[in-house]
């Protein structure tokens, strides 16, 4: 189960950084500004911040089946990535699709955690670790499709969607509710103060946040500041983008950190 779920997390989180893995094209091809780009990026956050919050007032997924709200969810965020190729419109359009994005990755990671956490009892902590590492891996795969398909960003941008739905199919026909599934409790505004008002709660709580803004404000600025660096070169002849190539590899090396701490923990 912990093999299909990670493969799961690869697969859907590719559509997270999709747009700035493009972000050269879309600025000649559509007219984007750089901070257009800038926009779309934080658009997903936004969006996945809303997702999360509908998911916990509406408790969607206790009230129907996780792994069910896990599928819809991922084909619907890969539909919507997907959506960006073809439809009509300049930015506006593009920023609508990208909050949409963003709300629908929302019921992605959450609910695998939920599903993770009732699979596991012994072990759920190197569990947990496994899937962070998953969807570091798969954040950085758009940049590993970029740097294959350098001329055809059309193709990388459905090719992530594609294994959206990938993810959505394996979780739907591959993986089984846990034994230790639990329903949450019934959603509280006041948890929030309570959380805030308890120094132990309140400490993990910034911790994250500030976590949280390394790798999500750090990883779009990787990209833009390698081209500075290496500018367009290419690895063999046009193909396989140099400067794509690198960020996925930094993207990689998250993973590695991830899985140097799970280890000294089992050490």
């Amino acid at each position: 189960m912990l093999a299909f779920l990670s493969v799961a997390m690869v697969l859907a989180l590719t559509v997270w950084f999709s747009t700035n893995a493009i972000a050269p094209a879309l600025e000649v091809e559509k007219g984007f500004s750089t901070g257009d780009i800038a926009w779309l990026t934080i658009a997903v956050q936004i969006g996945f911040v809303i997702g999360t919050l509908i998911l916990a007032i509406t408790k969607l997924a206790d009230v129907f089946n996780t792994r069910k709200v896990f599928t819809g969810r991922t084909v619907l965020a890969g539909v919507f990535n997907a959506a960006q190729v073809f439809m009509p419109g300049g930015f506006a359009t593009a920023l609508v699709l990208r909050v949409l994005n963003g709300v629908f990755l929302g019921g992605v990671y959450p609910p695998e955690m939920k599903i993770i956490s009732g699979q596991f009892l012994s072990g759920r902590d190197i569990a947990v670790d496994v899937m962070i590492a998953a969807l570091t891996l798969g954040s950085g795969f758009p940049l590993l499709h970029r740097s294959i398909f350098v001329a055809q960003w059309e193709l990388a941008f459905y090719l992530n969607s594609g294994l959206a739905v990938g993810a959505a199919a394996v979780v739907y026909f591959l993986v089984q509710d846990g034994l230790l599934d639990v329903q949450a409790r019934k959603f509280n505004p006041g948890y929030i103060l309570e959380t805030v008002r308890v120094r132990s709660t309140r400490l993990v709580l910034f911790g994250y946040l500030c976590h949280m803004w390394e790798p999500y404000a750090m990883w779009p600025w990787i990209p833009p500041f390698l081209v500075i660096v290496y500018g367009t070169k290419s690895l063999i002849g046009d193909s396989l983008d140099l400067v794509s190539l690198v960020t996925f590899l930094v993207f990689s090396r998250g993973v590695g950190l991830y899985d140097c701490r799970h280890l000294r923990r089992a050490q």
